[in-house]
């Protein structure tokens, strides 16, 4: 409060308007500080809160290790209209340059998906870049995900249709980048039934990344574990799966400094609490954080913590293999974008 204001808010004396408090002992880090008023009845007349960073991030120190893993989805619709078209992924294409850059010049593991109907359009109007992403899959340290070739929303498909659609995904990527026996399958928005199991499993693949929210939604109050890896069961067969850490996501969603800190006392608070080996799984657009330069300074923060290891999803299976099963029949949801509001809710399902 001002010298000039603070009278108009509180129409009387206020004997004190600089207060100095001894913080208890706290890790270096973002906090919360809230700061209230109250009259002599002890009656709340207003309060404020702010986030500070208190000194450094301490760092413990553990045995087990956190893993930690990324998935980036690129993805442009396929307009009808070939300059439509070409004006839409111009304006995405310094970000898949910046996207090959950052994993070409260091070594860090991620998990990759790009559409059937990107690489077909990079292919008619951008080769160059197509060139770029087909030697970024040669390397060892980038996995490629499949997904449904023109990004429908798998549980509105029969199976056959299913099918089909990652089919054409899986040849377009077998054809354009040269790439086969892909494993892992990314879902449009994160849409999933338990009716999405069997024709992904026809197609060879072995594993799936789930929101976390969508397993909420159904085991509620059970307590799961999201930092392990799970096997989903149906009576048509079987799916190895990760659990999207959404808070983690939304996090690294901001791109700052302070993101990152928070990032890591978040991870912090996880294996703190944890008495395995541990997983978390960060999955986004990637043409919204993967800009290169802020990811940069993600992997050079991480890699400087010793308990960390960054993985590709499919290491993690052969690292720390699924123990627990979940009946995928619980288990419904999507991602929905609200065009009022401009941000993503867990608002539209498919499960009636």
């Amino acid at each position: 409060l001002s010298e000039t204001n603070v009278f108009t808010i509180l129409p009387y004396s206020i004997d004190r308007k600089t207060l100095r408090v001894n913080l208890p002992s706290v890790r270096g880090g973002y906090y919360y500080v809230r700061a209230s008023v109250f009259d002599n009845s002890g009656n709340l007349l207003f309060s404020t809160k702010k986030a500070f960073k208190i000194g450094q991030i301490t760092i413990p120190k553990f045995d087990r290790t956190l893993r930690i893993a990324f998935i980036w989805t690129l993805h442009q619709p396929l307009w009808d209209n070939p300059k439509q078209i070409k004006q839409n992924i111009s304006s995405f294409l310094p970000i898949y340059s910046k996207i090959v850059e950052l994993y070409s010049k260091r070594n860090t593991p991620v998990s990759i998906n790009v559409t059937g109907s990107l690489l077909y359009q990079l292919a008619y109007y951008y080769p160059k870049h197509l060139e770029e992403f087909r030697k970024l899959f040669t390397r060892n340290n980038v996995e490629l995900l499949l997904s449904s070739f023109s990004y429908a929303l798998l549980p509105f498909l029969n199976d056959e249709e299913i099918y089909r659609n990652i089919m054409l995904d899986k040849e377009f990527k077998d054809n354009y980048l040269g790439v086969r026996n892909i494993q892992g399958v990314w879902l449009p928005e994160m849409a999933f039934s338990d009716k999405v199991i069997y024709p992904i499993s026809r197609t060879g693949a072995t594993w799936i990344a789930i929101a976390d929210l969508a397993v909420e939604n159904g085991y509620r109050g059970l307590e799961l574990d999201y930092n392990i890896p799970y096997r989903l069961l149906t009576k048509a067969g079987t799916l190895n799966a990760v659990i999207v850490d959404t808070k983690a996501s939304r996090i690294l969603y901001r791109k700052t400094d302070r993101a990152i800190d928070e990032f890591i006392q978040y991870l912090v608070s996880i294996n703190e609490k944890a008495k395995d080996n541990k997983v978390v799984v960060v999955a986004d657009n990637g043409e919204s954080i993967g800009d290169g330069v802020f990811m940069n300074k993600v992997f050079d923060a991480l890699e400087r913590i010793p308990w960390i290891k960054i993985v590709k999803v499919s290491d993690i299976f052969r690292d720390v293999p699924p123990i627990k099963d979940l009946l995928a029949e619980k288990i419904t949801g999507s991602w929905y974008y609200d065009p009022e509001e401009k941000r993503s809710s867990f608002r539209l399902w498919f499960d009636s």
